[in-house]
């Protein structure tokens, strides 16, 4: 079995300048030309609008869970 080529990759997020995710992993058999692919960008993009969703819903619903307090 041939041994693929492992390049360190590292997913950061940050909120306000500040890091709130910040992780370390391997990608086997990584093409560098994908970095800039469209597919790529739609899918991040995807991603961001998910997370931001999910965390006003949680901030309504906290906010709702504790307007009388």
């Amino acid at each position: 079995m041939k041994e693929q080529e492992i390049t360190k990759m590292e997913l950061l997020l940050t909120l306000n300048d500040k890091i709130i995710v910040q992780r370390f992993y391997n990608v086997k058999g990584y093409n560098p030309n994908s970095k800039n692919s469209l597919e790529l960008y739609e899918f991040l993009s995807e991603v961001k609008e998910d997370l931001a969703l999910d965390l006003k819903t949680k901030t309504v619903i906290y906010m709702m869970d504790n307007m009388n307090h």
